[in-house]
């Protein structure tokens, strides 16, 4: 796994489509190779995105979610894993 992601804004399409073309700007993210690359899809509920985004990172620890983030942040997140969906 290279990388979680969530769309909160019902834009869905275009944040996925992003990560398979070059783009740049505070928000920019890693790219990939659209041939090389399996997406999955899980909904959630917008008030719950970042949350489950969150929990999803921390349980599976991928490449491009890990570097650069903040001290104590995986702490937190243990703690959401705790809690119900």
């Amino acid at each position: 796994m290279l990388y979680i992601g969530e769309s909160h804004s019902d834009s869905l399409l275009r944040t996925l489509t992003r990560h398979f073309q070059h783009w740049t700007g505070e928000t920019s993210g890693p790219t990939f190779s659209k041939s090389k690359v399996e997406v999955a899809i899980v909904f959630a509920s917008k008030d719950t995105a970042v949350d489950k985004q969150n929990a999803l990172i921390s349980e599976h620890q991928p490449k491009h979610n890990i570097e650069g983030k903040p001290k104590g942040f995986w702490e937190k997140v243990e703690e959401w894993l705790d809690e119900p969906f």
